[in-house]
């Protein structure tokens, strides 16, 4: 483009404005929905050209891969430029329910997501519990009891959501929920039901080949958790730990469970980690001067928590701790040192000086 002005014209000048435009792709994000037969292979051709706005779209690519199955750039009408992916997920392997990937191009802004949307044609039920690990479900003597099974939490349900769910058969003191989705175990007070460990199967009206799965579940009497002591000493207001095993004195009718275990009440001060049963308290450099430090603790084999008691006792002594260092001395007699930081690794009341 080329200009003047009214002075600039008398004198024959012009100027010349020069616009350069850069090809660029501005892709758009696309969403596909498709339903599957629950494993079956799955082989879709997704058409992303379409949608985006291209100077060339050259050299179409994944930029982020899907999670579940392959994504690859394909070309649609055969004129030799991909325009477009293919979605493959093998026959029997898993997809969620979402997957996302996304794509970009030599000359693209940005990259583009593509989100596919996947149902099941059938309902895929999977067992509860199993005959080693039953779900278990707690009476103190004949109190009556009432326990929900929450059957649909691990299943894949299709298109029609889990309809039809139902007992196979029957099952003494087992009935579906007033809402539909789930199962309720219950017995009045003073009913006797046969212990060990018990089952039910269920299905739903889309299960494929009528599938079925099994509940698995156990009534006993609750763990008895005893409230425990530990102590705890600290130089000051330094770091310190102790260890308190919680299951070492509570009374189980099987053996007293090392998992399932969780916090009820957090401690005021300090952190607390639990493993196989071990509670370890810690106070962090700077935590407050306490004298007992408590919290309580459930299991899933427990109906009530029980507490545990900390007794912190404080030293106004400093503790030394040995140190090491090493030294490289060449040969004959030539003068060398070192510096050692002997109080790095000590704990003493108001800092070490």
């Amino acid at each position: 483009i080329t200009y003047t002005t009214d002075d600039g014209a008398r004198l024959g000048n012009e100027g010349t404005l020069t616009i350069n435009f850069n090809n660029i792709d501005v892709l758009n994000p696309e969403s596909v929905s498709h339903t599957r037969n629950n494993t079956d292979e799955i082989d879709l051709d997704i058409a992303v050209s379409e949608n985006d706005l291209c100077a060339s779209c050259a050299n179409l690519r994944i930029a982020t891969a899907p999670s579940h199955g392959t994504a690859t750039p394909a070309d649609s009408d055969g004129d030799g430029i991909n325009d477009s992916f293919n979605y493959t997920v093998a026959d029997g392997a898993h997809a969620p329910r979402l997957v996302t990937f996304t794509y970009t191009t030599d000359d693209a802004t940005a990259p583009a997501m593509v989100t596919l949307n996947f149902a099941v044609t059938y309902d895929s039920l999977e067992n509860d519990g199993h005959s080693g690990n039953p779900i278990l479900v707690l009476r103190t003597g004949t109190d009556a009891v009432s326990r929900q099974f929450d059957v649909l939490a691990n299943d894949e349900c299709g298109v029609n959501n889990c309809a039809g769910l139902a007992l196979v058969g029957s099952e003494t003191g087992v009935a579906l929920n007033s809402a539909g989705d789930g199962f309720v175990y219950s017995v009045a007070d003073g009913d006797s039901h046969n212990g060990g460990i018990l089952n039910f199967d269920y299905t739903t009206d889309d299960t494929a080949s009528g599938g079925e799965a099994t509940v698995y579940y156990k009534v006993r009497a609750p763990d008895v958790l005893t409230a425990d002591t530990g102590t705890i000493t600290r130089v000051g207001t330094g770091a310190a730990s102790t260890t308190v095993n919680v299951i070492a004195n509570d009374t189980c009718p099987d053996a007293c469970p090392v998992s399932g275990i969780r916090v009820v009440d957090e401690p005021a001060v300090g952190t607390l980690t639990e493993s196989n049963g071990t509670f370890t308290f810690a106070f962090a450099a700077g935590d407050p001067v306490v004298s007992t430090v408590t919290f309580t603790y459930i299991s899933d084999a427990a109906l009530d928590p029980a507490t545990v008691t900390i007794t912190a006792t404080t030293s106004d002594t400093d503790t030394l701790t040995a140190d090491t260092g090493s030294l490289n001395r060449p040969g004959g007699n030539r003068a060398v040192s070192t510096t050692i930081n002997v109080i790095s690794n000590d704990r003493c009341t108001g800092g070490c000086t």
